[in-house]
Order: C-alpha cells, then structure tokens, then sequence
C-alpha cells in the first residue's frame, strides 16, 4: 500500500496490478495500465512510492513512474536487478535493486543522476530509510550503509546481523533501529558526523 497526496491508496500485486483504493475505502476505476499491456507489469511489483511531486514510482523488473491519476509517464531501464525497494529523500528517488545497484533519480523528470555500488556484486538491497542528511539502507546479507544525501557518498557500512538480512530500518533522534528476517532488532547510534552528512 503506498498513500497518493489525495488521500487515496495505491495497492501493488504480484501478478503486476496497481489498482487506487478511494478515500471511502472503496476500490476506484483507477488502475494503472503500460502502453498496450492488460496491467503496470508483467511480473510481481515489489516496490512503490509516492514522490513529492505526487508522481507514482512502481518497480519490478524495471521502474515505471504513473501520474496522480494512474497514467503511464514513463518507463525506465535501469539495466539491474530486479527492483527491491524505494524511498524518496528531497529531489531524489533512490531506487535498491537485487543485484546491490543503488540507483538515484531526480524525481520531476526522472533522470538517473547517480549510479552507487554499480558493479553489481553487492548484496541486495531491502529497505531504505532517510533521516535529516543521510539516506540508509539495509541489505539481504545483514548489512546497513548510510549515504549522504547532499554528497551522495557512502559515510559507513556496518555488519549487523550474520545470519540474516535486514528487512526494516526505522530511525529516531539519536538512533536507526535496525529488524532482521528473523526477529532481531537492533539500533545503530546516529553519530553527529553521519547524521550530518560530514564525512
């Protein structure tokens, strides 16, 4: 479920399907449908957004961005992995593919303005969360980075769980608390230096 700034909700599907549930809770005429397709994808969406410029981001295999009322805009081959998470922070929309590919596109035209851990070896990425200066994100392999949102370089990797990978981050004041697939929960300490961007 993704919140539209309408007050409506968009609701994603593994067979592919964006559909706008109404204020109501009522299921609205609106779906979003690709050019000359029966749906927004062929495959499982596994990622949405709603950009702050009331843009709908969905990602699958590839990304496609819909306007508020479920047109298609535009869609974007980003040459990764599957897309697995998504997160808007500022004028950016960072994308995590299952390859470890970070992704950042600028929300109002959606041109790649960055390509990070573009050698597609890294693990892949789960979940984002941003604070003040900083986007996080967390990994299939236990591992959470924090990036600075103006310098857009990676300010700390952190080995948090072993075993696990990382499926939720939630950050507070001082802290991003850190879930893991098997019930950990963990919280990194948000030191003045990453929480400011400063490297």
């Amino acid at each position: 479920l993704v919140a539209s700034g309408t007050g409506c909700v968009w609701t994603c599907s593994s067979a592919g399907s964006v559909r706008q549930i109404g204020q109501d809770g009522a299921r609205s005429a609106i779906e979003a449908k690709a050019p000359g397709a029966k749906s927004a994808h062929s495959t499982a969406i596994n990622a949405a957004i709603v950009t702050n410029v009331d843009t709908l981001w969905t990602g699958a295999r590839n990304v496609r961005v819909w306007t508020a009322g479920g047109e298609w805009r535009q869609s974007l081959q980003t040459h990764a992995g599957k897309v697995l998470s998504m997160a808007v922070a500022g004028d950016c929309v960072w994308v995590g593919f299952s390859d470890g590919r970070l992704r950042l596109f600028e929300q109002d035209s959606a041109v790649c303005l960055v390509q990070l851990q573009d050698d597609g070896q890294h693990s892949p990425i789960t979940c984002f969360a941003s604070t003040p200066h900083a986007m996080w994100t967390g990994t299939a392999d236990g591992h959470v980075c924090c990036f600075g949102l103006e310098t857009r370089r990676q300010l700390l990797e952190a080995p948090v769980f072993a075993k696990s990978g990382v499926s939720a981050l939630a950050p507070t004041h001082k802290s991003v608390w850190v879930g893991g697939e098997k019930g950990a929960i963990v919280a990194l300490p948000r030191p003045d230096e990453i929480s400011n961007g400063a490297s």
